[in-house]
């Protein structure tokens, strides 16, 4: 990975891979690099041949730090393969998505003049299949003030079991948020799925624990002892 000052911008280029082992890693230096820069941010996807669902958290994260250090972020170089996994989870719609560096600089000037309406959108759901699994990623704020439609739109694929949940991005949740994830559980575990959950902060745990959630959940410190309870590591 190389994190650079490139024509005004925090210019990150992100490496052939990441997954489970190396995307810790990657999003410290991220974020030491964000703390002392408030740059429009470029994450350069050149020689990024595929992006797994550690990837996809990742990259939410850190849009996530971006606008609220009051900065904006696009995506670079990204080919027709990540492209259409970032289609199909409806990451197109949250970040700008350029083919090319040539693309970007053409529309540089548009794109940093005023700030996207994509950077207001304050909660993500994002849904793939990875592996026979649903990876499930909630991030953001889970609230009553939050377009949480997406949550209902869910319709799985009932020959899929499992289904892991990314909670590390996830700040908030009300009253509002948890009935709609209690919805969802209990219609994975009405036909025998089964779901785990891992990132989940002190405050969000508080809550789920409160409202009887790990009857149809269960919670894990991390992505790998997530996967290795479903025999899936």
């Amino acid at each position: 990975m190389i994190i650079e000052n490139r024509t005004g911008c925090l210019w990150i280029t992100l490496p052939d891979s990441i997954n489970m082992d190396t995307y810790k890693k990657i999003e410290n230096e991220i974020a030491v690099a964000l703390k002392t820069n408030v740059l429009p941010v470029v994450l350069d996807m050149c020689d990024t041949a595929n992006i797994f669902s550690s990837g996809l958290g990742l990259i939410i994260r850190i849009r996530k730090q971006v606008n609220a250090s009051g900065g904006n972020i696009c995506l670079v170089n990204v080919n027709g393969h990540i492209f259409r996994i970032l289609e199909t989870v409806r990451l197109d719609k949250i970040f700008k998505i350029y083919a090319t560096s040539v693309e970007f600089e053409i529309s540089r000037d548009e794109i940093f003049r005023q700030k996207s309406a994509l950077d207001r959108i304050n909660f993500v759901f994002v849904c793939n299949i990875e592996n026979g699994v649903y990876r499930i990623n909630l991030s953001g704020y889970m609230t009553v003030e939050q377009n949480l439609s997406v949550i209902n739109n869910f319709n799985p694929d009932y020959t899929i079991l499992y289904h892991v949940f990314d909670m590390t991005g996830l700040d908030i949740i009300d009253s509002s948020g948890a009935s709609m994830l209690i919805k969802l559980l209990l219609n994975i575990n009405s036909r025998g799925g089964k779901c785990v959950a891992y990132g989940v902060n002190e405050s969000i745990g508080g809550i789920m624990n409160a409202l009887g959630m790990n009857d149809y959940i269960s919670f894990f410190p991390d992505e790998r002892k997530a996967l290795e309870s479903i025999g899936k590591l």
